[in-house]
C-alpha cells in the first residue's frame, strides 16, 4: 500500500534521483548503440550527440537537486 502511495506522490527524492540516473544510463547506452547502427556517419553522430545531450541534462538535473 505504501508503495502505491509513494508512486502516486512522485516517490521520494531518492527514488526520483535513482530514476534519473537510470534514464541517463539508458541514454548513454542508446548513444553507443547509435554509433554502431547501419546508418550514415552524419546520422549516427547526430543520434549519438542527441542521446549524450539528454544524458548530460538528466545528470545535471539530479546533480543540482
Amino acid at each position: 500500500m505504501t508503495e502505491r502511495i509513494s508512486q502516486h506522490n512522485g516517490g521520494t527524492k531518492n527514488d526520483r534521483a535513482s530514476n534519473e540516473q537510470n534514464r541517463a544510463q539508458a541514454h548513454r547506452k542508446m548513444a553507443l548503440s547509435a554509433l554502431h547502427a547501419n546508418s550514415s556517419l552524419s546520422v549516427r553522430l547526430k543520434r549519438y550527440n542527441h542521446h549524450m545531450d539528454q544524458a548530460r541534462a538528466l545528470e545535471a538535473q539530479w546533480g543540482a537537486e
